[in-house]
């Protein structure tokens, strides 16, 4: 969503390829973990890398005492609650996707003249590849 609004941003599955972004990162530069335990190796080393180069660093979990928290610059909570047909990690996930939201709806506000060209822009370049419904306008 944030390149939709002209924001560079990218988010990595691997860790190789976190880690080579992360280094690259220096002040005026953010960094975002996301682990719902505040407990993933890989999560923590991505952002402690992302820290040790200068860049703010923003951990989203919901157990504040973890190492992701302790080692991030902005800690942003979450909470859930298991079910039976809902294990621990995927009902993180719901919450985690709100406040992923809310960030980006900050930032849109924040940088709302250039957010609305670009987002503008992007729609323009990707709106003639949706799939026609049928219906009648």
């Amino acid at each position: 969503s944030l390149h939709r609004i002209g924001v560079a941003a990218w988010a990595w599955n691997d860790v190789h390829d976190g880690l080579a972004s992360a280094a690259l990162l220096g002040e005026g530069d953010a960094a975002l973990g996301i682990s719902h335990t505040g407990q993933t190796r890989e999560t923590v080393e991505m952002l402690a890398e992302a820290g040790s180069r200068g860049a703010t660093t923003v951990a989203l979990t919901g157990f504040p005492r973890s190492p992701l928290a302790e080692l991030a610059d902005v800690v942003l909570l979450t909470a859930s609650q298991p079910t039976t047909f809902r294990p621990d990690a995927l009902s993180a996930r719901h919450p985690q996707l709100v406040v992923l939201d809310l960030l980006y709806i900050a930032v849109a506000q924040r940088t709302h003249d250039r957010a609305h060209a670009a987002f503008r822009r992007t729609a323009q370049a990707v709106g003639g590849h949706k799939a026609s419904t049928g219906a009648s306008t």
